[in-house]
């Protein structure tokens, strides 16, 4: 699915390497205000930012812990038919219930620079193959390997 020109929903608390990302796919930011307790997406806010514009929406796991509050996101996502980005950079090993951080959307980013003596790179994880090829194309390193899905 692509983002170009189109709106990405992400909460208002984000990291800036986020923020650089939509820029660079040339997409446009658009921000849902958070719980202050939480920092998770304030639910109404989240309907009242939605367009037809929209094409996706990244929400974060923080802490440590699962978000909270990902059931009524994906949810809405499903409503919606939008392109689901899970940023589980600070909840690496998470889970909400049973379910790992990284399995509940169409893709999960994770930042190896948060969790590992390690001077940038990260994961990422996917279980669409069209998603998959898409990322190695920009990346420019397609493997040679065939598509292997998330557990």
């Amino acid at each position: 699915m692509e983002v170009e020109g189109k709106e990405v929903l992400v909460p208002a608390f984000i990291c800036t390497s986020v923020k650089d990302a939509i820029t660079a796919a040339g997409a446009r930011i658009v921000y849902v205000d958070i719980d202050p307790q939480t920092l998770l997406f304030q639910l109404e806010d989240l309907e009242k930012k939605y367009t037809k514009q929209t094409k996706a929406l990244i929400f974060v796991h923080f802490f440590g812990k699962a978000a909270l509050n990902t059931p009524a996101i994906l949810d809405f996502v499903k409503k919606k038919s939008l392109l689901t980005i899970e940023d589980c950079a600070h909840s690496l090993g998470a889970k909400l219930g049973s379910q790992r951080v990284g399995s509940f959307g169409d893709v999960a980013i994770f930042s190896l620079t948060k969790n590992a003596s390690n001077y940038g790179g990260g994961v990422l994880s996917t279980n669409n193959e069209e998603l998959y090829i898409k990322a190695c194309s920009v990346l420019k390193t397609y493997p040679k390997a065939s598509f292997i899905p998330a557990l």
